[in-house]
Protein backbone atom coordinates (compact mmCIF):
# COMPACT_ATOMS: atom_id res chain seq x y z
CA UNK A 1 0.00 0.00 0.00
CA UNK A 2 1.03 3.35 -0.72
CA UNK A 3 1.71 6.45 1.25
CA UNK A 4 1.35 9.79 1.05
CA UNK A 5 4.83 11.96 0.73
CA UNK A 6 6.40 12.57 3.80
CA UNK A 7 6.89 16.19 3.07
CA UNK A 8 4.05 18.29 4.04
CA UNK A 9 4.30 20.84 0.76
CA UNK A 10 2.92 17.87 -1.52
CA UNK A 11 -0.47 19.66 -1.56
CA UNK A 12 0.91 22.71 -2.99
CA UNK A 13 3.09 20.88 -5.78
CA UNK A 14 0.28 19.07 -6.73
CA UNK A 15 -1.96 23.09 -6.59
CA UNK A 16 1.50 24.12 -8.76
CA UNK A 17 1.22 21.33 -11.24
CA UNK A 18 -2.40 21.53 -11.72
CA UNK A 19 -1.89 24.99 -12.72
CA UNK A 20 1.06 24.24 -15.22
CA UNK A 21 -0.84 21.50 -16.71
CA UNK A 22 -4.02 24.27 -17.03
CA UNK A 23 -2.11 27.30 -18.27
CA UNK A 24 -0.39 24.78 -21.15
CA UNK A 25 -3.73 23.53 -22.39
CA UNK A 26 -5.35 27.66 -22.27
CA UNK A 27 -2.14 28.42 -24.35
CA UNK A 28 -2.48 25.93 -26.65
CA UNK A 29 -5.91 26.88 -27.90
CA UNK A 30 -4.80 30.71 -27.53
CA UNK A 31 -2.14 29.87 -29.74
CA UNK A 32 -4.51 28.39 -32.34
CA UNK A 33 -6.89 31.37 -32.80
CA UNK A 34 -5.66 33.35 -36.09
CA UNK A 35 -8.25 36.16 -35.43
CA UNK A 36 -9.36 36.79 -32.06
CA UNK A 37 -12.83 38.82 -33.46
CA UNK A 38 -13.59 35.96 -35.85
CA UNK A 39 -12.78 32.96 -33.95
CA UNK A 40 -15.14 33.86 -30.76
CA UNK A 41 -18.31 34.56 -32.66
CA UNK A 42 -18.64 32.66 -35.69
CA UNK A 43 -18.68 28.96 -36.31
CA UNK A 44 -19.07 28.84 -39.85
CA UNK A 45 -15.90 28.86 -42.61
CA UNK A 46 -16.49 29.22 -46.71
CA UNK A 47 -13.85 29.23 -49.51
CA UNK A 48 -14.35 28.74 -53.19
CA UNK A 49 -11.39 27.24 -55.29
CA UNK A 50 -10.85 27.32 -58.65
CA UNK A 51 -8.90 24.64 -60.73
CA UNK A 52 -7.98 24.88 -63.93
CA UNK A 53 -7.68 21.45 -64.94
CA UNK A 54 -9.69 18.39 -64.33
CA UNK A 55 -13.29 17.44 -64.61
CA UNK A 56 -16.20 17.31 -61.62
CA UNK A 57 -15.68 13.64 -61.14
CA UNK A 58 -11.56 13.43 -61.18
CA UNK A 59 -12.13 16.05 -58.60
CA UNK A 60 -14.63 14.12 -56.43
CA UNK A 61 -12.50 11.26 -56.69
CA UNK A 62 -9.13 13.04 -55.29
CA UNK A 63 -11.36 14.44 -52.38
CA UNK A 64 -12.74 11.23 -51.80
CA UNK A 65 -9.32 9.33 -51.65
CA UNK A 66 -7.69 12.31 -49.86
CA UNK A 67 -10.37 11.89 -47.25
CA UNK A 68 -9.90 7.89 -46.79
CA UNK A 69 -6.53 8.21 -45.90
CA UNK A 70 -7.24 11.02 -42.64
CA UNK A 71 -7.74 9.67 -39.62
CA UNK A 72 -10.78 12.17 -38.87
CA UNK A 73 -12.51 12.82 -41.85
CA UNK A 74 -15.39 10.87 -43.18
CA UNK A 75 -17.69 11.48 -46.05
CA UNK A 76 -20.93 10.92 -44.98
CA UNK A 77 -22.89 11.48 -48.51
CA UNK A 78 -22.36 12.19 -52.27
CA UNK A 79 -24.98 13.46 -54.72
CA UNK A 80 -24.61 13.55 -58.54
CA UNK A 81 -27.14 15.95 -58.84
CA UNK A 82 -26.20 16.19 -63.09
CA UNK A 83 -23.02 15.43 -64.96
CA UNK A 84 -21.35 18.95 -64.14
CA UNK A 85 -21.98 18.98 -60.81
CA UNK A 86 -21.07 16.92 -57.41
CA UNK A 87 -22.28 17.24 -54.21
CA UNK A 88 -20.58 16.00 -51.40
CA UNK A 89 -20.86 16.38 -47.20
CA UNK A 90 -18.06 15.58 -44.84
CA UNK A 91 -17.40 14.72 -41.69
CA UNK A 92 -14.68 16.00 -39.12
CA UNK A 93 -14.01 15.75 -35.45
CA UNK A 94 -11.77 17.07 -33.75
CA UNK A 95 -9.21 15.16 -31.76
CA UNK A 96 -9.38 15.74 -28.30
CA UNK A 97 -13.30 16.46 -27.35
CA UNK A 98 -14.27 14.95 -30.48
CA UNK A 99 -16.36 18.13 -31.65
CA UNK A 100 -18.25 17.33 -34.90
CA UNK A 101 -18.28 19.91 -37.98
CA UNK A 102 -19.88 19.68 -41.00
CA UNK A 103 -18.28 20.42 -44.56
CA UNK A 104 -20.51 20.74 -47.55
CA UNK A 105 -18.47 20.53 -50.97
CA UNK A 106 -19.93 21.27 -54.43
CA UNK A 107 -17.97 20.75 -57.69
CA UNK A 108 -19.00 22.39 -60.75
CA UNK A 109 -17.59 22.05 -64.26
CA UNK A 110 -15.91 25.42 -65.84
CA UNK A 111 -15.24 25.64 -69.48
CA UNK A 112 -11.51 24.95 -68.34
CA UNK A 113 -11.59 23.12 -65.09
CA UNK A 114 -13.51 22.96 -62.07
CA UNK A 115 -14.73 24.86 -59.12
CA UNK A 116 -14.75 23.89 -55.85
CA UNK A 117 -17.01 25.57 -52.99
CA UNK A 118 -16.73 24.34 -49.71
CA UNK A 119 -18.59 25.61 -46.62
CA UNK A 120 -17.54 23.92 -43.20
CA UNK A 121 -19.77 24.26 -40.46
CA UNK A 122 -19.89 23.57 -36.33
CA UNK A 123 -22.78 21.85 -34.87
CA UNK A 124 -22.23 23.28 -31.82
CA UNK A 125 -21.12 26.54 -30.28
CA UNK A 126 -21.04 29.95 -30.93
CA UNK A 127 -17.36 30.24 -31.74
CA UNK A 128 -15.16 28.41 -33.87
CA UNK A 129 -11.45 29.17 -32.47
CA UNK A 130 -10.80 29.27 -36.21
CA UNK A 131 -11.14 25.02 -36.73
CA UNK A 132 -13.28 25.63 -40.01
CA UNK A 133 -10.97 27.86 -41.78
CA UNK A 134 -8.30 24.98 -40.85
CA UNK A 135 -11.06 23.01 -41.88
CA UNK A 136 -11.29 24.40 -45.12
CA UNK A 137 -7.41 24.38 -45.70
CA UNK A 138 -6.59 21.61 -44.80
CA UNK A 139 -9.46 19.91 -47.44
CA UNK A 140 -7.68 21.69 -50.00
CA UNK A 141 -4.76 19.27 -49.95
CA UNK A 142 -6.80 16.92 -51.62
CA UNK A 143 -5.93 18.81 -54.83
CA UNK A 144 -2.54 20.90 -54.69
Amino acid sequence: MSEFPKSKNWPKMLGVSVLVVVAIAVGAVCWRVDDWSRDWTENRAEQTFELQEGSVAETAERIANWVAGQSRWTVESKDMPSPSETQMHLIRSTALFKFTDDIHVTIRQLDAGVVIETVSESRIGKGDLGQNPRNLTELSQAWK
